[in-house]
């Protein structure tokens, strides 16, 4: 005869008192319905919509339960996927609007610290409170790209990136943090394909896989970075199908349990105590990854290790090296007579002036324009009194995007950088490709440069407009 604790002994342990409750219920109300997980025969878990009612016993017969028994597992997979989403969407768009706002603050701190830097003299001590309080505002900025990171929502530039390459960046960064008990082995080498990605949220990516890895090893081991080649054949229900290159970071520490293995990779979920972590690290690299077209798995074994893997779409362009670069050289060469004017436009006064400041102690004439339809007015009434437009991306009424293509109506070759303190890459697409976008805060070093090299981009492209005629030269209008 059939084991009539049976079904009862099956339910999850964490659901079985609920399950009770609402049986022993039923006699009094006539009807019941719960939801439950279940251990099927191969000892994984479903989940199962309960519903029924009990018979009165009017027939002679013992009371007995009437109802279905239905598998809601994929609906409830589903749910919570969409559920995920929306809440990765409704943190992305918080983000985006926090970001705006605080990167044009930090980028104010951080101009008005250049700016005093080389008004004044300092002494050791106020030289050394300067550079603190430089270094927190870069942290903050930081953060700020890590909440971007994790909502898919940063400014990537993916170009073909040779993996190779990066072992001895990897390498340099991580021997300084790792310690004497850590070994760290990059076996990485030129079989693996190039792969289309962001160079340097890679890099950021796998530091910050290197730091949960260092973190789960308090008594030391060992953490290997190797790749392969994949190809998928058809798509997965993470990832299209299509050639993939797999980059592994693996430890030997004390492993993730089960139960939170699917948690890890929320945004501030963090394990550590308050004030150790923010619970961003595995969150930004999913996003990066997700972001890039690729996506991220997790291996786990409690007291064995973990392995990451970060799959990322391979490139077929030919790989570009990448030029280190120095946080530490801001050094920018004044400009000098032949130096273009600048309009400036920006809707926050305090960064605006102070950019303007900092532009003209670098030598150039700037005018600012304190938004988009202020700046409109100015283009149309003096098209040929400005060499390069300098805007910002997001200002109301009247976007950047919005007054360059506004003044290229105008002059067509019209030189023009952005910058943005947070913008949205859908919003952004339609930017001209020969207009570069500069993230706030930014160093005055990249600005100049970015100024100079779009007035020499236009210099050189109406150079090869010309057409020779009688006497010089002819330009095409």
């Amino acid at each position: 005869s059939a084991d009539p604790g049976f079904g009862l002994s099956r339910v999850h342990p964490d659901d079985l008192p609920r399950v009770r409750e609402v049986l022993l219920a039923a006699k009094a109300a006539g009807s019941y319905t719960c939801e439950f997980r279940w251990q099927c025969a191969d000892g994984n878990y479903r989940i199962f919509l309960d519903q029924g009612v009990l018979s009165n016993g009017s027939d002679g017969k013992e009371p007995e339960i009437l109802g279905t028994l239905l598998d809601v597992t994929e609906r409830r997979e589903l749910e919570n996927q969409l559920l995920q989403s929306q809440r990765l969407d409704a943190i992305g768009k918080l983000t985006g609007g926090l970001a705006h706002d605080f990167n044009n603050l930090l980028a104010a701190i951080l101009s008005g610290l250049g700016l005093l830097e080389r008004h004044a003299e300092f002494d050791g001590q106020t030289r050394q409170v300067l550079e603190l309080t430089r270094r927190s505002a870069k942290q903050g900025a930081e953060l700020v790209n890590r909440m971007l990171a994790f909502s898919r929502r940063q400014t990537l530039r993916p170009q073909a990136v040779r993996l190779a390459a990066l072992g001895d960046t990897m390498n340099g960064l991580v021997a300084p943090v790792l310690g004497g008990l850590i070994r760290f082995d990059w076996l990485v080498d030129d079989t693996v394909w190039p792969a289309h990605v962001d160079a340097s949220q890679l890099e950021l990516a796998l530091m910050n896989l290197v730091f949960n890895a260092r973190d789960a090893m308090p008594s030391g081991g060992t953490i290997i970075v190797e790749a392969q080649n994949r190809t998928l054949g058809r798509a997965a229900e993470d990832i299209s199908a299509g050639d993939y290159v797999v980059v592994t970071v693996k430890d030997t520490g004390s492993g993730i349990p089960a139960d939170i293995l699917a948690k890890v990779v929320e945004p501030f979920f963090t394990t550590k105590p308050v004030g150790k972590g923010t619970g961003l690290g595995l969150s930004t690299v999913h996003g990066f990854v997700k972001q890039s077209g690729g996506t991220l798995r997790i291996e786990s074994t409690v007291g064995s290790g973990t392995s990451v893997q970060l799959w990322l779409p391979r490139s077929i362009e030919r790989p570009v090296e990448i030029p280190e670069k120095s946080d530490a050289d801001d050094s920018v060469v004044n400009a000098g007579e032949d130096y273009p004017s600048v309009l400036l436009i920006d809707d926050s006064n305090v960064l605006r002036e102070l950019t303007a400041q900092s532009l003209r102690q670098h030598g150039f004439a700037v005018t600012c324009a304190a938004g988009g339809a202020e700046a409109l007015a100015m283009i149309e009434r003096a098209p040929y009194d400005f060499d390069v437009i300098v805007t910002d991306f997001a200002m109301p009424l009247v976007s950047g995007l919005e007054v360059i293509r506004f003044a290229r109506n105008l002059r067509a070759d019209w030189p023009a950088v952005m910058i943005t303190g947070y913008a949205d890459a859908d919003a952004i697409a339609g930017r001209p490709p020969d207009v570069p976008l500069l993230g706030k805060p930014l160093r005055d070093k990249d600005l100049v440069e970015s100024i100079l090299a779009a007035a020499a981009r236009a210099g050189s492209q109406k150079a090869r407009q010309a057409q020779p005629v009688k006497g010089g030269y002819r330009f095409s209008t």
